[in-house]
């Protein structure tokens, strides 16, 4: 049975990545659950902008978290932690998709999204915008891969022009070039496929409208409320 896991804490995440790697190097292995936490969403999308199989997508990020440990003393700090992080995920994952062709099948679960709406959300508009991410995430996987982990690295993940050159061993001008054009692509995908859904756009639907006329009715039949 293994030991149970813990969450970054208000102090924890007051440290800095070379200060809890220093933690580790001392000796306390556990600190590194602290720098997989933080950086999780970070390696995962970087991962997920090459491989589609989200098993396929837990196996790499694993492995990579096994490397960056093993190779921790290593790291310089010439480059941010995260940068050198991403840079062994998309190592490992050269390693995981060569035996078995440029791109991984996409998983039987392909476009759902994680999580859940929480009471305090519109479920109807929640459901709108999974539905969006969904189609931005297809029209992202169809990108190549040189354009589609520039464009994750750059325009989702957030990362200056100048880590995603350093993450790729590419000049800043050509992550510049490759966003310039995944966003082309991503964008003409969309509107194609929005092309035939205009008549949906806008839509007043059911429960949205189902609320009104009861609203409207409870008025209707209370005239006091009419004049109030």
């Amino acid at each position: 049975m293994g030991l149970p896991l813990r969450r970054l804490n208000a102090l924890d995440d007051q440290l800095t990545d070379a200060e809890i790697i220093s933690r580790v190097l001392s000796g306390d292995s556990r600190a590194f659950e602290d720098l997989m936490r933080r950086h999780n969403e970070r390696v995962y999308r970087a991962v997920r902008s090459r491989v589609q199989n989200e098993a396929d997508v837990e196996e790499v990020m694993q492995r990579a978290y096994i490397a960056a440990f093993r190779a921790l003393g290593e790291f310089e700090g010439r480059a941010r932690f995260s940068t050198w992080l991403v840079r062994i995920a998309l190592n490992e994952t050269s390693r995981v998709l060569r035996p078995r062709g440029p791109r991984l099948v996409a998983s039987e679960e392909e476009g759902q999204l994680p999580g859940q709406v929480t009471g305090g959300e519109d479920p109807e508009r929640a459901a709108h915008f999974a539905q969006m991410a969904t189609l931005l995430e297809q029209a992202v996987d169809r990108l190549p891969d040189a354009l589609r982990t520039a464009f994750v690295l750059r325009a989702v993940q957030g990362e200056s022009t100048r880590e995603v050159a350093r993450t790729l061993g590419i000049s800043q001008v050509a992550v510049r070039v490759r966003v310039h054009r995944a966003r082309q692509q991503v964008t003409r995908r969309l509107r194609d496929v929005a092309g035939g859904a205009v008549e949906e756009m806008f839509r007043f639907y059911a429960p949205r409208c189902d609320r009104v006329v009861s609203r409207v009715l409870a008025k209707i039949e209370s005239p006091s409320a009419i004049d109030s």
